[in-house]
């Protein structure tokens, strides 16, 4: 009996050892992760008191950090240049008014109906006379805008109701026209 009992001591004391174990990696690893967690929000704060620093002393040529200023400064320089050559590749500009990418053969943005003046749809000339001069405005339009010619659809795109220009499904405004979707 005496054996049975060392036995089952023994095992007792390897459950609570093991129980014990258990309980260290789990407390060390929610530790860990606690420390990560701070280490972030260090970071994040570095970052923005970087970032904060930068934006008020990026014109500072007697700064002690003039020379990585002034590297930053050319990086954002060639990241706009990229962008630009970005837009030039896809044919779009940036809309004046909201900043959306809009075709360079648009003269409104599909998303605000802002009438960029980048380059004059030749369609836009071609448009249905009655509506060449129209001004368009999203929260005002009369009811002799909306064309007769039903509106046809396509998968991904639909037709402007006024100069029946194709237009993707998502533009609020035609790119063409400037009417209202």
């Amino acid at each position: 009996m005496a054996f049975w009992d060392q036995v089952a001591s023994t095992v007792s004391k390897g459950s609570k050892t093991v129980a014990e174990k258990t309980k260290q990696i789990a407390t060390i690893t929610k530790l860990h992760s606690s420390i990560n967690t701070e280490e972030e929000k260090i970071k994040a704060l570095y970052m923005k008191i970087g970032r904060e620093y930068y934006e008020s002393h990026k014109n500072d040529d007697t700064n002690r950090f003039a020379n990585e200023l002034k590297e930053i400064n050319q990086g954002f320089v060639k990241i706009q240049h990229y962008k630009q050559q970005i837009r030039d590749i896809k044919g779009v500009y940036h809309c004046a008014n909201c900043g959306a990418d809009v075709d360079s053969n648009d003269a409104f943005c599909g998303k605000c109906g802002f009438h960029n003046k980048h380059q004059e749809s030749e369609t836009n000339n071609n448009a249905n006379e009655s509506y060449t001069n129209q001004t368009y405005d999203s929260d005002i339009v009369s009811e002799e805008v909306i064309s007769p010619i039903k509106e046809q659809k396509e998968d991904g795109y639909h037709y402007c109701s006024v100069c029946h220009e194709k237009l993707p499904d998502d533009a609020s405004f035609c790119g063409n026209c400037g009417a209202p979707q």
